[in-house]
């Protein structure tokens, strides 16, 4: 250090000339300093220390340069210094974006507002859903469009206009066609004389979908349709219940192991007639249901007569038999007489194809004359033989 008297007299030397000097000055106008000796360390004092290095530059962002932190502090951070002139330049670049979006968002407005008013792009389809067939084509045609109308089953008001194509609000040229699709009403199709599936098509193409089917015998070919309900013609909504009765054949039911009467009842349910008959068998129990001819399942015409063939043992067959033969009124004879039977008091068969009997009867014999004279009513006893054709033989 030095004193502030010796500071005084120290001269400045060239290297602390101040800097903005008129550089113009002629070198002749400098002053001599040569002989002038004195350095910083005659003062004692140094201004760099000989130890210090000069730091390698680091480069940090391209702006600056990046130092390396004193020890104990935290470093700066790096910060850009941009000119007055870019901030500005920046400026003005946004407010050119801003107006050349201004400028679009208003054509397109304009645009839309044009188009929509049918200044260009054509004219624009007017609503007319809900208007009658009249009024649509009315206003279609006043807008400079073809029209063409188009039928559609509906459950809507008949005549209404259900929908254009193109639709409303769809822009096209002047002249180019508008189909109005105009509601009409469904109908109950003809459908009797058809067959099933072609009746449910019928049906299926106006919209009808809850169709029932029931069944009647008839001698109709299988599935044609008898009837339907509602009557052809009828107006009816897609939603109403249609009935569609189709023909079922006649066909003999199984009566198999029935009694006799439930199986005559069941016979006259399926339409059809019977008659009973006595087939003589040992292979089942005596008065068994043995089957129907035709068999069960076969399909006939309706009141077709069925025969019921009922099971009889050999013996029942000749007593019955017996019991025709000796009917009251006929007239047999026994031990050589002729005897009217008044009553066939008992039948028993005995074996070989021969029955036995008792019967009340009384003698008679043929005059002359002509006159029948009866005795008195006596009882009497015989048996009756039969062949293998269920004949008398003796």
């Amino acid at each position: 250090a030095f004193d502030e008297d010796e500071e005084a007299s120290v001269q400045e030397t060239p290297n602390e000339q101040d800097e903005n000097d008129d550089s113009s000055e002629s070198p002749n106008d400098a002053e001599d300093f040569s002989g002038f000796e004195t350095t910083v360390e005659d003062y004692g004092e140094r201004l760099v220390d000989p130890s210090y290095e000069k730091p390698e530059p680091n480069w940090h962002d391209g702006n600056t340069i990046q130092m390396k932190p004193v020890e104990g502090s935290e470093p700066e951070k790096s910060k850009d210094y941009l000119a007055s002139s870019t901030k500005k330049q920046r400026s003005g670049a946004k407010g050119v974006v801003i107006a050349i979006v201004a400028i679009v968002v208003a054509a397109a407005v304009v645009a839309l507002v044009t188009f929509q008013m049918g200044i260009w792009g054509g004219k624009t389809v007017p609503d007319v859903c809900g208007m009658t067939q009249a009024d649509a084509t009315s206003i279609l045609e006043s807008e400079g469009f073809a029209v063409r109308a188009s039928q559609v089953k509906s459950d809507d008001t008949e005549g209404l206009v259900l929908i254009s194509d193109p639709e409303a609000g769809a822009h096209i040229e002047e002249g180019h066609e508008v189909v109005i699709h105009i509601a009409t009403a469904r109908s109950i199709p003809e459908a009797v004389g058809k067959t099933q599936a072609e009746a449910s098509a019928l049906l299926a193409e106006e919209g009808y979908e809850n169709v029932k089917v029931a069944t009647q015998r008839s001698d109709e070919p299988a599935g044609t349709v008898l009837a339907i309900a509602p009557e052809p013609g009828a107006r009816a909504k897609s939603t109403a219940e249609v009935t569609l009765t189709v023909a079922e054949p006649f066909v003999v039911p199984d009566v198999s192991n029935m009694y006799l009467d439930d199986a005559i009842a069941t016979l006259e349910e399926a339409g059809l007639g019977y008659d009973v008959i006595y087939i003589p068998t040992e292979a089942y129990a005596d008065g068994q249901m043995m089957g129907t001819d035709p068999v069960a399942g076969t399909e006939v015409k309706g009141g077709s007569i069925v025969y019921i063939q009922i099971a009889q043992a050999r013996s029942t067959l000749l007593v019955n038999l017996a019991h025709s033969y000796l009917a009251p009124g006929t007239s047999v004879v026994s031990n050589g007489y002729n005897i009217v039977i008044d009553s066939l008091d008992s039948v028993t068969y005995v074996g070989n194809d021969t029955v036995s009997y008792t019967a009340t009867g009384r003698a008679f014999t043929s005059m002359l004359s002509g006159e029948t004279v009866y005795d008195t009513p006596t009882t009497f006893s015989g048996t009756l033989t039969f062949n293998s054709n269920n004949q008398v033989v003796g």
